[in-house]
This record gives structure tokens, C-alpha cells and sequence, in this order.
């Protein structure tokens, strides 16, 4: 059972699930909008989402008092570097809109882990913002991305779809922000530090309530879409509500994380009826 725990906390800690996490959100708007796609697609997304968030949780040892670190899990460097290259090679059968949203997510990456010039702070230390950035992030790639390969933009589709996942990943997130309230910087300005857990539980379950409400008009049409939102969304409420302090690491860093991906299979279950 060893290598089995060590390949789990690999899994975990390399960000694979949370890249398929995207991966199965960009599904969604995929079928959703009966987009035409390939395997191409799922696999840039799949890269770019680990090569970012392995950027974002490691920016800072690639300093020279932190090198350590990639002498000390060489697999995690070394699939890293891999999905970045991979990354970097299929953005060349993009089209240019596409590139834009890719341009524009990924200064939100970079600027969110190192900060810019005129911030005395990066965006993950702005107050409150961070969750904002991080589900803007997301919604750039699994939704904006995919609808920009249409010959035509339907800004509609991506503004109704964009919301939804937008709201989804910020109330996804908060069970993160609760467990690490303690362990995290006075100064990060996380929702449960400026507003307390118990009213950031109502602020979340206020964000489903109108997440839930808006896909009975949006999507009133596509009942598919719309029962496996409102089964995930009822799941997240029951996550967020359980969420406190003291949790199994596990529980944020492989339960939740997992909920786009059960999404997507509710999705698959209900297209298939």
C-alpha cells in the first residue's frame, strides 16, 4: 500500500487533479455548446492548467536559497517542464483569438504570483481578491478558450457559461481558504479572515442561490446542463457548510477539487438518457 500512498500524494501534489479538474470543466463548455473539438484542445488545456498552478505554488523557489527543491522532487519538475513545452507547442494551432483570452489568463497568472510594477503587492495579497483571480484564471480557459475556436465568438454564450463556472470555482475555493485561515498570512485578506467563517458560508451559499437560479433561465433549454448543475451545486452547499479548520487534507485537496469532475460525469449521464 506504500507506493500506492506515494503515488496518491504525487498525484495530488503534482496538480494533476486539479488539472483535470479543468480539463473536465472545458468539457462542459465543450458539450454543452456541441463545440467541435480534439483531443488537442483537452490536452493544451490539461498542460497549461498544471504548468500554471505548479508556477503559481512553486514561483518562489526558483530562487537560489530554494533550488533544493527541484533536487528534491525532480518528477514534479521534470512534468512540469514537459506540460509547459507541450503548452507552448500547441499554441501554435490556435487561432489568434484564442491566443488573446491564453495572453490575458496568463498575465493573470503571472502577475497574481510575482506581482507587477505599480502593485506594492501581487494579486494573491490583494485583499479578497484573491479568489476572484484565481476563478477569472480558470474561466478564461475552460470557457473563453473553447468558444474562441467557433469561427463566430458568441460573447452570450461566454458571458452566461463564463458566470456560472466563474461563481462555481470562487464557492470551491472557500473550504481551501477555511482550512488554511490559521496557517495563512494576517495580510492575505482571505474571505474567512476579513468576514469570519460563518458568514463567509452564507456569502458562498448566496453565490450557488444565484449560480442555480441563473441556470434555470440561461438554460432552461438544455436540461442536461441544467440538472447536473443544480446536483453539483446542491453537493458544493453541503462541502462548503461541512468545511471548518480542522479537516483531512484530502478532503479540499481531492474531495472538492474532484466536484468538476463529477460534473462533467452527471453531464455525460443525463445527455445519455
Amino acid at each position: 500500500m506504500y507506493w500506492l500512498k506515494t503515488f496518491f500524494s504525487f498525484y495530488i501534489k503534482s496538480s494533476i487533479h486539479v488539472a483535470l479538474a479543468v480539463v473536465s470543466l472545458a468539457a462542459i463548455t465543450v458539450e454543452t455548446y456541441r463545440l467541435e473539438h480534439s483531443a488537442t484542445l483537452l490536452i493544451f488545456i490539461f498542460c497549461s492548467a498544471l504548468s500554471a498552478y505548479n508556477f503559481i505554488k512553486f514561483f518562489e523557489l526558483w530562487k537560489p536559497s530554494k533550488r533544493h527543491f527541484f533536487k528534491a522532487h525532480p518528477v514534479t519538475s521534470v512534468l512540469t517542464l514537459i506540460a509547459t513545452f507541450i503548452a507552448l507547442g500547441l499554441t501554435l494551432l490556435l487561432p489568434p483569438k484564442s491566443l488573446i483570452f491564453l495572453t490575458i489568463g496568463g498575465l493573470v497568472v503571472i502577475i497574481y504570483s510575482l506581482g507587477f510594477p505599480f502593485l506594492r503587492n501581487s494579486l494573491r495579497e490583494q485583499n479578497g481578491l484573491k479568489i476572484v483571480w484565481v476563478a477569472m484564471s480558470w474561466v478564461l480557459l475552460t470557457v473563453f478558450v473553447p468558444l474562441s475556436l467557433n469561427e463566430t465568438f458568441i460573447w452570450k454564450a461566454a458571458f452566461q457559461m463564463g458566470f456560472i463556472q466563474w461563481g462555481f470555482v470562487m464557492v470551491a475555493t472557500l473550504p481551501f481558504e477555511i482550512r488554511d485561515i490559521n496557517s495563512d498570512a494576517k495580510d492575505l485578506g482571505t474571505w474567512p479572515q476579513l468576514l469570519g467563517i460563518e458568514n463567509t458560508k452564507w456569502l458562498g451559499s448566496f453565490i450557488i442561490f444565484v449560480g442555480a437560479l441563473l441556470c434555470g433561465f440561461w438554460f432552461d433549454q438544455n436540461l442536461a446542463f441544467l440538472f447536473s448543475s443544480w446536483i453539483i451545486f446542491f453537493v458544493l452547499l453541503i462541502v462548503l457548510w461541512v468545511s471548518e479548520t480542522d479537516q483531512p487534507f484530502y478532503f479540499a485537496s481531492f474531495g472538492v477539487e474532484a466536484l468538476p469532475i463529477f460534473w462533467w460525469a452527471w453531464l455525460h449521464v443525463f445527455l445519455n438518457q
